[in-house]
């Protein structure tokens, strides 16, 4: 698991995690005395994504919402795309995510923030 600052890789036409498979990047933030953990994982097609997700939600089974937004197809494209602001106001999560890795040209990623 790694801490700090996300590195991306640029070998591919479009940046996606610089992490190994299974490899979590992790950073947590106290706001207010919530407890938000972000999860990001490089998942290279809709199945590892949803296998990360399984992941998460299972290591932090007792949170109150696991919020998350997938790219699993490349960079700007949107064909492999997903999210859920999983009991959070609708819209006020997952998509706001979602629209940052899109318009950020990043793919094969999935990002969970946990709280």
């Amino acid at each position: 698991m790694s801490h700090g600052e996300i590195k991306m890789s640029d070998t591919t036409d479009y940046k996606v995690p610089a992490l190994n498979a299974g490899e979590i990047f992790r950073n947590e933030l106290v706001i207010k005395k919530s407890r938000f953990i972000t999860s990001v994982g490089h998942t290279a097609g809709s199945e590892a994504s949803e296998a990360f997700l399984a992941k998460i939600r299972q290591e932090f089974s007792d949170a109150r919402h696991n919020c998350y937004a997938f790219n699993a197809g490349k960079g700007n494209e949107t064909a492999f795309v997903g999210c859920s602001d999983d009991g959070e106001p609708k819209g006020t999560a997952g998509r706001p995510m979602l629209n940052v890795l899109v318009h950020s040209g990043i793919g094969e990623i999935t990002v969970v923030v946990t709280r």
